[in-house]
């Protein structure tokens, strides 16, 4: 697993938040596994999917990636409760990983 992401895919982005989206999401494409069957790359879905990041192509399991430019606090900020609690009450409700990196570099430095 390389830690360090590929900065050059935020490059055409202004709102560092949408910088650090676009790589994020990049490298848990190509660098996680499915926790749940040990598929080997996980597939990256399209953008504004409600609290759905990631997907297993073999056991269709979804997955929302939270990440954060150093350590979280005691809180994760989501987008909207409404969709967070309908998502969370759906029948395929999303497995969660959460991410700290580090900025300028973009180098992952927890992930669970």
């Amino acid at each position: 697993m390389d830690i360090h992401m590929d900065v050059a895919l935020g490059a055409s982005y202004h709102s560092p938040q949408q910088k650090a989206r676009v790589i994020t999401e990049a490298w848990a494409a190509e660098n996680m596994y499915c926790v749940m069957c040990g598929e080997p790359h996980l597939v990256h879905l399209q953008n504004n999917k409600p609290v759905a990041d990631l997907l297993c192509p073999s056991c269709k399991n979804v997955f929302e990636l939270k990440s954060h430019n150093g350590r979280f606090g005691s809180v994760i900020a989501d987008g909207s409760y409404e969709t967070m609690m309908a998502r969370l009450m759906d029948d395929n409700n999303p497995h969660l990983f959460v991410m700290e990196y580090k900025r300028p570099e973009y180098i992952v430095e927890n992930l669970w």
